[in-house]
């Protein structure tokens, strides 16, 4: 696969991720990682809603090369400076690359059982199938 097909592939799934949150209005991941421990912990499902504003210390979800990420913004500009909570590694990205927006809700008072739903989007190149059960985002078929 060439890089611009890459790079397609990616937006395409980064989009579509983007539009599946702002549908359902909250999604579910299961994080992987410690970048953001004593916050979220590797394996704890986060709750995504869509995105309307930014605030220093708002922790997003956005995609950057082949990965999600969820980093806490430490300084906003042109571009939005973000890092995780256990690690001093600073990046900056655009704003457009934000996804969604890490919220610590009560989920109790949401239903998710009812939140399941199939997804289909497509490019010029490439069609991706996502899944999601009982509000969470478990599949990814390209």
């Amino acid at each position: 696969m060439n890089s611009s097909c890459f790079e397609k592939l990616l937006q395409l799934k980064f989009d579509s991720i983007k539009k599946i949150i702002e549908e359902l209005g909250i999604l579910r991941f299961r994080s992987n990682g410690f970048s953001m421990f004593p916050t979220i912990n590797n394996g704890e499902i986060v709750n995504i809603i869509p995105v309307n504003e930014i605030k220093i210390g708002d922790i997003l979800l956005y995609g950057i090369d082949d990965r999600l990420l969820l980093h806490r913004v430490i300084k906003k500009g042109y571009l939005l400076c973000v890092k995780g909570d256990n690690e001093e590694i600073r990046e900056y990205i655009k704003n457009s690359s934000v996804l969604g927006k890490y919220t610590n809700i009560n989920s109790d008072n949401i239903n998710f059982n009812n939140i399941n739903k199939k997804f289909i989007f497509s490019n010029e190149i490439y069609s991706i199938k996502f899944q999601v059960k009982k509000g969470i985002l478990e599949e990814i078929n390209i």
